[in-house]
């Protein structure tokens, strides 16, 4: 009976330091988490207090009440702020007269996109000035700069909620009809108004319910539904098939008429019909011209389009197929995506039951039975640990203040916290 008595209070004690141990542990995890975050709070906290020097938000600069979309480069060079050392513009000069579309060429990292980046006042000019009708972009509102400038990058991001949603964030105010007309503009209202629900369909996340061309298409109507003087182009077709490139490029030939248009080109075929052509290399302009100038020199830009030429025409004759799907996938254009279809019949069904979310893993019943087990055993495992260091210190009569231990106990006491260790590991 004493024996027994000693088990207990053994029990008690070891319950109580796992317990202590595992509160402690908690409070641990709990402490680390909290500095974490404190660390992370820092630079949280440094980003939200810091002025930057050009902030959209304040209604600082002259606004013009015309814009004529002449836009200059004079002398301009350019370096990264997190990267002093690298030059990204050396010495740039060109200009864009109003209603020009101009097409800047050239290699990966030959400054290209900065061009877009420095007109859209993201960054300013080291060295140099950047001028919109012969006003310097330094002394313009940047809200007001950016409100006359429509941009359709490479990779076109669309919201989860409805078309006509994603269109209006181009401008707060549009009414239906505006945001109608400018998914005309883009070529995208018929394939909108095919779609189960029209301009209130969802898009899903990313825009992931559309096609690469219907996503483009979106959003060249988000750019032009503010009316903008100057449409930027960032390699807006790059990414594209065959089929959705063409689509997409009538949409924007269609969008640029009446505005000054700066293209970045990487498929040269698109802008053959611009008015001037830049070729960047190493950051600087190596030529410059219409496309009949340019091959005529064959230089710089007659080389890219010899390269880029050959493969096209390999496929050309080498591939009929492709053509023929092109031919029937321009007549179904408008049809709406299949994944659309369904995600609209989705959205008719209720919510399902637990139940019956659990009848669909009835074919996993054997791996969702073991699964559980093991958490079962593994949701015992200190519990039993407990229990077993109490058997092998309690074991034994206890004379005075001393504990006498019997050999064959010891050794059952043992072989179950052996046994306990080996299976441990199996049920995590």
């Amino acid at each position: 009976m004493k024996t027994l008595k000693q088990k207990n209070y053994m029990r008690t004690i070891l319950c109580d330091d796992l317990g202590y141990y595992g509160f402690w542990y908690v409070v641990h995890a709990f402490i680390e988490a909290f500095g974490m975050a404190r660390g992370a709070g820092a630079h949280i906290f440094k980003l939200i207090e810091n002025i930057p020097t050009i902030n959209p938000l304040l209604n600082k600069g002259c606004t013009p009440t015309a814009v004529e979309g002449n836009v200059e480069f004079k002398n301009v060079w350019f370096h990264y702020p997190s990267r002093p050392d690298v030059q990204v513009l050396k010495g740039i000069n060109l200009s864009v007269k109003n209603g020009q579309t101009v097409a800047l060429v050239g290699t990966s990292g030959s400054g290209k996109s900065t061009i877009i980046q420095l007109i859209s006042r993201f960054y300013d000019v080291v060295e140099g000035e950047v001028s919109l009708d012969n006003r310097n972009v330094r002394d313009l509102s940047v809200r007001w700069l950016r409100a006359q400038i429509g941009v359709v990058g490479q990779e076109p991001v669309l919201f989860n909620t409805t078309i006509a949603e994603n269109i209006r964030y181009g401008c707060e105010e549009a009414t239906q009809t505006q945001i109608e007309a400018a998914a005309r503009a883009a070529n995208a209202h018929c394939f909108i108004k095919s779609l189960p629900k029209g301009y209130d369909t969802l898009v899903g996340e990313r825009g992931a319910t559309l096609s690469g061309g219907q996503k483009q298409r979106v959003a060249i109507a988000r750019a032009l539904v503010r009316n903008p003087r100057i449409l930027l182009l960032d390699e807006a077709t790059s990414a594209l098939d065959n089929a959705s490139e063409s689509k997409v490029q009538n949409a924007l030939d269609k969008a640029s008429e009446g505005r000054t248009t700066i293209v970045v080109a990487h498929r040269l075929s698109t802008i053959r019909n611009a008015d001037v052509i830049y070729v960047f290399s190493g950051g600087a302009i190596v030529e410059s011209g219409d496309h009949e100038t340019l091959m005529n020199k064959k230089g710089v830009y007659y080389d890219m389009v010899t390269i880029q030429d050959l493969p096209e025409l390999e496929e050309k004759k080498g591939n009929k197929l492709t053509r023929e799907v092109s031919i029937i996938s321009d007549n179904v254009e408008d049809e709406p995506e299949p994944k659309m279809l369904e995600k609209q019949d989705e959205e008719e069904f209720s919510n399902p039951s637990f139940w019956h979310v659990l009848k669909l893993s009835k074919p996993e019943w054997k791996s969702v039975t073991t699964a559980s087990l093991c958490s079962l055993i593994s949701g015992f495992a200190m519990p039993i640990f407990s229990v077993v260091f109490g058997d092998l210190i309690g074991v034994g009569p206890y004379k005075g203040s001393v504990l006498s231990y019997d050999k064959n106990a010891w050794a059952h006491a043992g072989g179950r916290q052996w046994s306990a260790d080996m299976w441990n590991p199996f049920t995590r």
